[in-house]
């Protein structure tokens, strides 16, 4: 394509000094090029030595491309060297070398600084073949640009001088015969709707590759802030060997870290026949954006509170969905509705429950597809352009990061959910290609949309986003959704000690933050799922044996109390250590109870009422006089189950949305506070007096299910602490009441009601001045699907009735 279409991103290249190239010609003639930029013209030398020509039979057909290596074009502003001619074979010019020594020629080209950034290209001639570069390819030397680095991945500033700088863009591809760059200047918001102009640049595999990776380093660029590039990569179309190449569409780069939607004119993006079904007949291209190589965020005095985990309270948030919900109507303006920003409205609510970290949906640009909310990243480097009220390009970077910081102000940490499982770049029989898919599908794919975790390059993705996010985002830590496929290698073979995970947890950065785990079958964890996520130690895990064991215990499924209770005392055939059976230390290695994060429902898989609609049949009996109904029992006990076990309470944001459950959050995560030293040993060694209960006196529970009494399936325990107080929780999965009897506490102590989730708010929850009044008896009857806790504070010392002193004194 022609100088002219982008007039306003390429402009006077910096000054290059000696930029030089050796290449080797395939008839054995050494080639050295360089290239010298002298005021306004850049001065390329030619110089060949060789054996294999004689004297004065040596010529050089030269010419200059962009788009297309095999279409030369000599503009009529390039002064030719005196005696030369045009050859109307290839649009180029012969031009005769002079002689520079023995068995050395020499040709200098001199090409206005205008035309560039270009190749100059040529080939040798002389008795016999045409001699090309060893490759087989016309030798190549690049003009207002040069070959570029090989690190670090996607575009970087190489260098700035006033008002222009220098950008390298390298990406990887390993199928492709062929790579352009493609730059384009996005139009303004606002702005007429002509599509913008863009340029092409052809890359040549002897200068601009290495490897696997396609570099260039492109001068003289000006307002990086609306400047946009993408790759256009053909190869082998044929799906034999992998590849899944679509040379009509561009590609945008996987490490851009902002991306733009770029009107282009017609014919310069072409999407697949499958995907172009109901679109139009040029829809815009997603580019990459540079404006965040010049666009910086202060995060001023924000820091990460870095909680502990044991004091930590997970509230599960989509951006979309919680910010234009209708409890948010009054708290988010309607331009924040769907927004980033419209997370700040919510902040209040968040705090209200008591909450110290929110966990987000993934934010990364993302299309329809198998994800967790029925979409699927296509980026995982940049946040979706559609959560961003700006409608500049650096926008959705922005807000995020002040949504970020202004959290952290707030206290609150932000984890951020990923997922290097599927991604919406479709599969080969719905393809959606938009980067990874049409540069490298044999790389970066396993099968069908897959993503390859096994593959080095794609673990050198996973690490290199994660740390972006940390570095750039400030973020406290990550969760990973469907992280099975990171115990896969490339074959999908599991693996005890998948590398992936070992180098996320050891990675001097990502070790520091929270890494929780989050798999989707965990069937397809090392030893069938066993011992849980490969985690040396450090990984944190989603602990889905919570949700499945309180399903089983609540429905009423015999013994299922044995499983609640490891749930309750914080899953220690998942977290403590065990070193038998010749498990490898990624298996082994002990975690804490809080290492593991505790819900009975998640975002995206249902709401807690849906729980409790699939729990409480519809002919439940009604409530008591005073008491709720079984449905609104069900879901504060759900609640409670997990604010009382050992590990990280984690609910998703529908408990927000329900007045009576937010307030029911609010009240029960107290009670978890005040009574932390009994409910929430930080250790499983830690020495507790914990005794569990069944519903009789003196009985334990009916761990294995075959009691046939009507009150079998009740589960208590208590822990008595002289130092605090006596604690005593317990839960009737029944549908009906029972009388249960309460264990002997404290000495000289009473059992006081703290929680019985049966009552109405605010007589559910009882703490401080308002506890409820001793039990009176030993008995109490605890309504279906409701849980109780009791408490029973140690008598003090001078409040003692003193013991007798026998006959002499009285």
């Amino acid at each position: 394509m022609v100088q002219a279409q982008l007039a306003t991103a390429v402009k006077e290249p910096t000054k290059v000094t000696g930029e030089k190239y050796l290449l080797n010609g395939n008839q054995g003639s050494k080639v050295s090029t360089t290239v010298e930029k002298k005021g306004d013209m850049y001065s390329v030398q030619i110089m060949v030595s060789s054996d294999s020509h004689a004297a004065g039979d040596l010529s050089i057909c030269w010419g200059t491309y962009r788009t297309s290596p095999a279409k030369w074009f000599v503009p009529g502003t390039i002064k030719l060297p005196a005696g030369s001619s045009r050859d109307a074979s290839t649009g180029g010019v012969v031009s005769k070398p002079r002689k520079a020594g023995e068995g050395v020629w020499e040709l200098v080209i001199d090409v206005p600084t205008k035309l560039a950034p270009l190749f100059v290209a040529f080939q040798l001639q002389g008795d016999g073949q045409p001699e090309l570069s060893r490759g087989g390819h016309r030798f190549a030397v690049p003009v207002g640009m040069t070959a570029g680095r090989v690190e670090p991945l996607g575009a970087s500033l190489a260098s700035s001088e006033g008002q222009t700088s220098a950008v390298n863009f390298l990406v990887r591809s390993r199928g492709a015969y062929s790579l352009s760059l493609i730059l384009a200047r996005r139009q303004q918001s606002g702005s007429s709707s002509k599509p913008s102009g863009c340029l092409e640049i052809a890359l040549d595999p002897a200068v601009n590759r290495t490897g696997d990776l396609w570099h260039v380093c492109v001068q003289g660029l000006k307002d990086l802030s609306t400047l946009c590039w993408a790759w256009r990569a053909d190869a082998d179309v044929a799906w034999d060997g992998g590849g899944r190449f679509y040379p009509g569409q561009l590609m945008f780069d996987p490490y851009a870290a902002t991306l733009a939607s770029v009107q282009l004119a017609e014919g310069v993006n072409v999407v697949p026949p499958k995907k172009a079904a109901g679109l139009p007949s040029n829809p815009p291209a997603t580019m990459g954006c540079l404006v965040s190589l010049v666009e910086e965020f202060d995060f001023g005095s924000s820091k990460r509170p870095d909680i502990s985990p044991e004091t930590s309270l997970v509230l599960e948030v989509d951006v979309a969905s919680f910010t234009s919900s209708s409890t948010a109507q009054d708290e988010v303006p309607l331009s924040h509705q769907r927004k980033f920003l419209g997370l700040l409205g919510r902040l209040e609510a968040i705090r209200a429950t008591g909450a110290t970290a929110v966990m987000l949906a993934p934010v990364t640009a993302s299309a329809a597809g198998r994800g967790q909310l029925g979409r699927a990243p296509i980026s995982y480097f940049a946040p979706d352009i559609d959560f961003a009220v700006g409608t500049d390009p650096g926008a959705a970077a922005r807000e995020l990061r002040q949504v970020i910081s202004g959290f952290h102000n707030a206290g609150l940490e932000v984890i951020l959910q990923v997922e290097y499982c599927f991604t919406g770049e479709g599969s080969d029989a719905a393809p959606a290609p938009v980067s990874l898919r049409g540069l490298d599908a044999g790389v970066y794919y396993r099968s069908g949309s897959l993503l390859n975790c096994g593959h080095a390059a794609v673990r050198s993705l996973v690490v290199d986003s994660l740390r972006h996010w940390a570095l750039h985002y400030d973020v406290d830590g990550f969760c990973f959704v469907n992280a099975e496929t990171m115990a896969q290698d490339r074959h999908g073979c599991v693996l005890d000690n998948p590398p992936l995970a070992e180098e996320i947890c050891e990675d001097p950065v990502l070790s520091a933050l929270k890494l929780i785990a989050w798999s989707g079958d965990d069937s397809l964890l090392p030893r069938g799922g066993e011992r849980g996520f490969p985690h040396w130690a450090t990984w944190m895990q989603r602990n889905t044996r919570f949700s499945r064991d309180v399903s089983a215990f609540i429905t009423g499924v015999p013994a299922a109390a044995s499983g609640l209770a490891t749930r309750i005392t914080g899953s220690a055939d998942l977290f403590a250590a065990r070193w038998d059976g010749g498990l490898p230390g990624g298996l082994a290695a002990g975690r804490r109870p809080a290492f593991g994060l505790n819900g009975t429902t998640y975002l995206g898989k249902g709401t807690l009422w849906d729980q409790v609609a699939s729990t409480v049949p519809e002919d439940a009996q009604p409530p008591a006089p005073g008491k709720l109904s079984q449905h609104e029992t069900l879901a504060k006990t759900l609640l409670l189950l997990a604010l009382v076990s050992q590990g990280v309470p984690t609910f998703p944001q529908d408990v927000l949305e329900d007045e009576r459950l937010a307030r029911a959050l609010t009240a029960l995560h107290q009670v978890r506070r005040t009574f932390a030293r009994q409910l929430t040993s930080p250790q499983f060694e830690t020495p507790r007096n914990l005794r569990w209960h069944g519903a009789t006196p003196g009985i334990t529970p009916d761990w294995d299910g075959v009691a046939p009494s009507h009150d079998s399936l009740y589960l208590a325990y208590s822990v008595n602490d002289p130092e605090a107080s006596a604690v005593y929780v317990g839960f009737n999965p029944h549908h009906y009441s029972i009388s249960v009897a309460l264990p002997e506490g404290l000495p000289g102590a009473k059992w006081k009601r703290i929680v019985d989730t049966s009552f109405p708010a605010p007589h559910d929850v009882l703490l401080g001045a308002g506890a409820g009044e001793p039990l009176l008896g030993t008995h109490y009857e605890v309504p279906g699907k409701a849980a109780v806790v009791f408490a029973a504070a140690p008598v003090p010392a001078a409040a003692a009735v003193p013991a007798p002193r026998g006959p002499a004194a009285l």
